[in-house]
C-alpha cells in the first residue's frame, strides 16, 4: 500500500466517522451547538457522580481517590497530565490525589 491510497483511507474513515456522529446525536455536537464549550473546544458539560457514590467510596476508604503516576514514564503521564492540569475530576464532583509511584509493583497495588 503506498502512502497515497493510506491517506484516501483515513480520509474516507474520518468521513464516514464525523457523517455517523451527525446521524447518531452525538453529545459532542449538542454542547458544540449551544456553545457550551471548554478554552481547548472539548464539550464541558461534565456531569458530576450521585453522593450516593461519593458515600460508597467513602465507606470502602477510598476517598478521596489515589490516582497513582510514574515520573518516569511518558507514555500514561500525558493523559495524567491533563486530568490534573485542568481539573478533570474534581469536575465531575470527584476528590483526587495524584501520587507519584517510582516502581511499577506499587502501582499494581
Amino acid at each position: 500500500m503506498n502512502a497515497r491510497s493510506s491517506r484516501r483511507n483515513v480520509l474516507k474513515f474520518g468521513t464516514g466517522l464525523a457523517a455517523l456522529s451527525a446521524a447518531s446525536g452525538f453529545p459532542g455536537l449538542v454542547a458544540a451547538q449551544s456553545g457550551n464549550l471548554s478554552d481547548w473546544g472539548w464539550p464541558s458539560n461534565y456531569e458530576k457522580i450521585s453522593e450516593k457514590s461519593i458515600a460508597w467510596l467513602k465507606s470502602k476508604g477510598w476517598w478521596p481517590l489515589k490516582v497513582a503516576w510514574n515520573p518516569l514514564w511518558s507514555d500514561g503521564n500525558a493523559t495524567l497530565f491533563a486530568m490534573k492540569q485542568h481539573d478533570l475530576l474534581a469536575k465531575r464532583g470527584l476528590n483526587a490525589e495524584f501520587v507519584p509511584l517510582l516502581t511499577a509493583g506499587l502501582m499494581n497495588e
